[in-house]
């Protein structure tokens, strides 16, 4: 059951972490990005230090693990969505053209590192969503695990408090909207955690399976390899072909 819960993350996480690695690395190390941004932000301070490429780089390989665990271990029907699917094509279509424009000088390589920066955001925030709809569902969080959520809030947390402490250092508060990116990401982890904390904690204390989803999930033999979560939800709000249980 927990292997359901979590399947549905697994795909938008590997690309979240493409995107930080491609985001954070260059901004730390290349020096025409960084004259770049410091053409823009002329008293500000680089706002990616170097945790932020370590947590980046063990991101990507964590989740390239999980993918090559994915396509060798057991999982039954589950598989990705057309709704992700075609969000990912979106992603890299769009990124071939910013490349080209990069190579060619249309654009800043730093305008692309936004870019990427933004789809990391905008990843970050759709992935959350069908965890809570389906704890939703189920009126339950049985079989899921409230302990990634957890360090996820730590870690946001600290994110957010290691910029408003080099902001307040270098009294430089503007180097917060010079990455956007890295606190909106670590303030909308630290709201949705919240909200699931609070869906574990306060409304769905104690219960099973409200729903009887998961008892129909291991009496059915149809659903015993469930389609991913990923699926179902966009069945609902997509629009997707597919059986809502």
């Amino acid at each position: 059951m927990r292997c359901q819960c979590q399947v549905s993350s697994r795909r938008s996480g590997d690309t979240e972490s493409i995107h930080d690695t491609a985001t954070c690395q260059p901004v730390l190390t290349s020096s025409t990005n960084q004259i770049q941004y410091f053409k823009r932000h002329p008293y500000g301070v680089n706002p990616v230090q170097l945790n932020d490429v370590i947590f980046s780089i063990h991101a990507f390989a964590a989740c390239i693990l999980q993918v090559c665990q994915c396509c060798v271990y057991e999982r039954g029907d589950q598989h990705v969505s057309k709704t992700a699917k075609g969000i990912l094509g979106v992603v890299a279509v769009v990124s071939a053209v910013m490349v080209v424009l990069g190579a060619a000088v249309v654009v800043q390589w730093l305008d692309f590192l936004y870019y990427v920066s933004y789809v990391k955001l905008f990843i970050t925030l759709i992935k959350y969503i069908p965890q809570a709809y389906y704890n939703y569902r189920r009126k339950s969080t049985s079989g899921w695990s409230i302990g990634n959520i957890l360090l996820d809030f730590t870690g946001g947390t600290l994110s957010i408090a290691q910029m408003s402490i080099l902001a307040y250092n270098y009294d430089d508060w503007g180097s917060i909207f010079g990455d956007p990116t890295k606190f909106g990401l670590g303030l909308f982890s630290v709201i949705f955690d919240v909200f699931f904390m609070v869906q574990h904690y306060i409304l769905y204390r104690g219960n099973g399976d409200a729903s009887g989803y998961h008892g129909n999930l291991l009496a059915s033999p149809q659903l015993t390899h469930s389609s991913s979560l990923t699926e179902s939800v966009s069945s609902v709000d997509y629009g997707a072909t597919g059986n809502i249980h």
